[in-house]
């Protein structure tokens, strides 16, 4: 991975890089993050099924922290854990570039998305983000709703899986009725007619 590294340091003219499917290990994506602090060019990076934990997830929080390019990030499938996530949701509080982050399978429960919420509540790039199946439930899809009230420029959220009942799904409407940015918001359909058809999907998915 030193050597992926080291070229990517140097080159100006790849946009796409897929690491996806390779044990590149905690160590492997030290050496990309330091790689991705001085490269000027990469806007997409696909990073999934890589068995990557917390220690990995605070590199991802470096690489959104220093890298100026990257536009968008898919790292699914990496079980980092709510702790994970608080490096991640650190780095993307100050990120101004990452449009779409695709963090689906990653364990994050309750307290990831706390975390997230936070971020969210600062960051202003991020247009679609995907949790698919992280385990949020209905006390973390509160977290994510209070940031949602704030933030102005997430368009498409996409959260199947999560364990949201009716009184999230209250909250994800509450939340939607003081934000007039989000537009998509996938599975809704799915929640409302599990847990509460009394709360219309026109008023989640706008």
């Amino acid at each position: 991975m030193q050597y992926i590294a080291d070229a990517l340091s140097n080159n100006n003219t790849l946009l796409k890089l897929n690491l996806s499917y390779n044990p590149i290990g905690e160590s492997g994506l030290e050496c990309l993050a330091n790689a991705l602090q001085t490269n000027k060019t990469l806007t997409e990076l696909e990073l999934s099924h890589n068995a990557l934990d917390g220690g990995g997830a605070q590199h991802i929080g470096n690489i959104l922290q220093h890298n100026s390019t990257l536009i968008q990030l898919n790292f699914t499938y990496n079980p980092v854990h709510p702790n994970g996530m608080k490096y991640v949701a650190n780095g993307l509080a100050v990120n101004n570039t990452l449009a779409g982050l695709h963090f689906g399978w990653n364990e994050l429960g309750c307290q990831g998305a706390r975390y997230l919420a936070s971020a969210l509540e600062k960051n202003h790039s991020l247009v679609n983000l995907n949790l698919f199946a992280n385990g949020i439930g209905h006390e973390g899809i509160q977290y994510l709703a209070n940031g949602l009230r704030h933030n102005r420029t997430l368009t498409t959220l996409y959260m199947p899986g999560n364990n949201i009942d009716a009184e999230g799904a209250r909250h994800l409407a509450d939340a939607l009725q003081n934000n007039s940015i989000l537009n998509e918001l996938h599975d809704v359909d799915h929640i409302r007619a599990r847990n509460n058809p009394a709360v219309p999907s026109e008023t989640l998915v706008k």
